[in-house]
């Protein structure tokens, strides 16, 4: 699923570089407080957990489905016109924080020691 190249070149493929594309520092914390919920859950119960009051949570919401992090059921494609979603989290949500780490760890390593500044004469 991931695919990088040697320790000088780490690269996201295709479908990572498009789920991290749609997250914002709110869609982030959105996502952390979907990943703890034990099961499915709707706008509303995520509305209770962050204390969101923003009419952009179902937004949001969408932007993360869209981007392959969450799953809803019925799905967007079907019409889901007033019809309550029970969403879930897909397994790219459960592995990119997890791998993400792991190829920051990758990039950091990989890079050669810093030049020192030339000494003082």
């Amino acid at each position: 699923m991931w695919n990088y190249t040697g320790m000088d070149s780490v690269r996201l493929n295709d479908e990572l570089a498009a789920a991290v594309a749609c997250v914002t520092p709110r869609r982030v914390e959105l996502l952390l407080a979907a990943l703890a919920q034990p099961g499915s859950f709707t706008v509303s119960d995520l509305r209770e957990v962050t204390l969101s009051d923003g009419g952009s949570l179902p937004r949001d919401v969408r932007a993360l489905e869209r981007g392959g992090w969450l799953r809803g059921d019925p799905p967007e494609s079907s019409g889901r016109q007033g019809r309550t979603v029970a969403y879930t989290v897909t397994p790219l949500a459960i592995d990119l924080f997890p791998e993400l780490a792991r190829l920051v760890e990758t990039a950091i390593s990989s890079r050669p020691p810093a030049q020192d500044d030339a000494p003082d004469a």
